[in-house]
């Protein structure tokens, strides 16, 4: 289960932009700000340049995500029911 904290939590950094920062909560353990919402994660758009690197984090999160469910382990993340819909 560790593993799968952790994991959330290096996606949830500000610093990946990967997610429309609605709120920025900062990490007690290691000081680094990670973004946060009430009505969950949303992607943040991006130019062409950064599409691709972009495209490879969010296919990562996607089997990380199939294989929290396969091992029966809940991933500490929050995504926006529209990005739920297309998982």
């Amino acid at each position: 289960q560790e593993f799968y904290s952790i994991l959330s939590r290096e996606f949830k950094k500000a610093s990946l932009s990967l997610w429309y920062p609605s709120r920025i909560e900062v990490d007690p353990e290691t000081n680094e700000k990670l973004i946060a919402s009430d009505y969950g994660l949303f992607p943040l758009p991006c130019s062409k340049e950064q599409r691709m690197e972009k495209i490879r984090l969010y296919e990562l999160l996607g089997r990380a995500l199939g294989q929290a469910l396969q091992d029966g382990k809940r991933m500490d993340i929050v995504l926006s029911p529209i990005v739920m819909k297309y998982l």
